[in-house]
């Protein structure tokens, strides 16, 4: 009979709190309602995520500032919206991309905030689990390609990841390949690649290749238009490559060669996504 008694205290306790915080929440001057209701989730580095907010005055007082600030262990508090508002009724779709991070299991803690205009405010906190880190590249350097009709590499082969001599390899290992009209008979580099097996090409010289990510690949490829070939290769240039939708991997030129003093060739470094 304790027992069952304790057991019914405890559950009208429980009952009791949660009247008085609706009543709490129904008297406060300013609502803020944010969806979805859960308070914690577990997320992937790059995923995309949508919050719907809702604020209201229960004051007939116009609101005045709408902010969320997104805190996490390696650079703190960070601003992530803020919004001047006007009218005593508010709604927004607030979208979120979960950021990389090189270790695992990382806790974000995202703060909604409303306020009206006689100072009165509310604040809601989500958190995300991200989880997984940030996927490692397999990471190339000196690769080096030569003009064709050389006997040397003049192609590459991004499954073995080797330079291969295109009139010697399979089709299939030819992903990039220096091309060279047939009529062309001078060694000069014709400043275009192009491949055998279907690899598309984006040159994207504003990506960050020393800092590249996964995610950063994949978002930058897909924001693109894929050409079958590159033209006007020049040293400095970001390339990313990828099969129809799928991002592989980036590239940076290092090196042309393209004269008499050595061998014609363009030498370039490669961030490829493992698996890939």
């Amino acid at each position: 009979m304790r027992i069952l008694s304790r057991k019914l205290l405890y559950c009208i306790t429980i009952v009791f709190l949660f009247l008085v915080s609706c009543s709490e929440k129904d008297a406060s001057p300013v609502i803020l309602l944010v969806s979805p209701n859960v308070i914690s989730q577990n997320s992937s580095a790059g995923e995309n995520l949508l919050y719907g907010v809702e604020a209201y005055s229960n004051t007939s007082s116009s609101l005045a500032h709408f902010s969320v600030t997104c805190f996490e262990p390696i650079r703190g508090l960070l601003p992530m919206t803020d919004s001047v508002l006007t009218g005593e009724k508010f709604s927004y779709a607030y979208p979120f991309v979960v950021p990389e991070f090189s270790q695992d299991s990382v806790l974000l803690r995202l703060n909604f905030n409303v306020a009206d205009v006689l100072g009165n405010e509310m604040s809601i906190q989500r958190y995300i689990l991200v989880t997984g880190g940030a996927l490692e590249l397999d990471n190339f350097e000196n690769i080096t390609m030569y003009a064709s009709g050389n006997n040397r590499p003049d192609a590459y082969d991004l499954s073995a990841n080797t330079p291969v001599i295109r009139a010697l390899a399979d089709s299939s290992e030819v992903d990039i390949y220096v091309y060279k009209d047939e009529e062309d008979l001078t060694e000069t580099l014709s400043g275009e690649w192009r491949s055998y097996t279907g690899m598309k090409f984006v040159r994207f010289n504003e990506f960050n290749y020393a800092t590249a990510t996964q995610s950063g690949i994949e978002s930058s490829y897909s924001s693109g238009i894929p050409q079958n070939a590159i033209s006007d290769i020049a040293v400095n240039d970001v390339i990313l490559v990828g099969k129809e939708n799928k991002a592989i991997g980036v590239i940076k030129i290092v090196a042309i060669q393209n004269n008499d003093n050595a061998p014609r060739c363009y030498i370039f470094s490669m961030k490829k996504i493992r698996n890939t």
